[in-house]
């Protein structure tokens, strides 16, 4: 949140009265200073309580990306030491746990990328960063040619099954059979598709049989009652 001169100037005033007579001598500049490291305190601070709202909804990346900020803003100093190694270690913890969602979905590099900053920013977490990086290169325990595409088409293979299964429990085939294979144009040795596909064959053929007795029996009727004398 950017603060303009005048903004400190006014806050400077107003927190006059609560300075101490030796902070009260000093010059102007230096009060500018020392308000605007109070806001980058309270701004860190405030920010810190949104990173764990975040965390607490497993939404890892935003906690990450706000006890960074919220580190990298903070003015270093005695008096926000404490602060300082909440908010690290809120940090490692953040890094960690989106390390992992990262990993999960395939995005290697990136997590490398977190592991490596979490590291900068707090030392103390090296050892079990470290160890999470030496499972990321591990290609027996991590498989390098798991891709974040390859995880969006198995879950958009799910989601195209569960639909194409819901059309033909509907009774609506063509519209089941154009899902299944669509299923088959992402991953085209889907067994599950092509068993549907079956499926969806079998409820169709049943159909054109009894259509096809149906409109064998019409014509017949038709032929049978021209005899009819009227």
């Amino acid at each position: 949140m950017a603060i303009s001169k005048r903004s400190l100037l006014a806050l400077t005033l107003c927190l006059t009265p609560l300075i101490s007579p030796s902070l009260q001598a000093q010059s102007p500049l230096e009060k500018q200073e020392l308000v605007r490291r109070q806001l980058a305190t309270h701004q860190s601070h405030r920010m810190l309580l949104e990173g764990r709202k975040a965390y607490a909804k497993g939404k890892y990346g935003t906690a990450y990306r706000t006890y960074k900020k919220a580190l990298t803003n903070l003015p270093i100093g005695t008096a926000t030491a404490r602060l300082q190694k909440s908010l690290q270690q809120h940090l490692s913890d953040a890094a960690v746990a989106y390390g992992q969602a990262l990993t999960r979905v395939g995005k290697y590099q990136e997590a490398r990328k977190v592991y490596q900053e979490a590291i900068k920013l707090n030392p103390s977490s090296s050892q079990k960063v470290k160890r999470l990086t030496r499972y990321l290169n591990d290609p027996i325990r991590t498989n390098p040619a798991l891709s974040s595409n390859h995880l969006r088409n198995v879950d958009q293979v799910r989601r195209l099954l569960y639909k194409g299964e819901g059309l033909y429990n509907l009774g609506l085939f063509d519209q089941a059979e154009k899902k299944f294979y669509q299923v088959l144009r992402i991953d085209p040795y889907n067994k599950a598709s092509r068993r549907w596909l079956e499926k969806v064959c079998l409820q169709k053929s049943a159909y054109y049989r009894v259509a096809r007795n149906h409109t064998r029996s019409h014509l017949i009727a038709q032929i049978v009652s021209s005899w009819e004398l009227k």
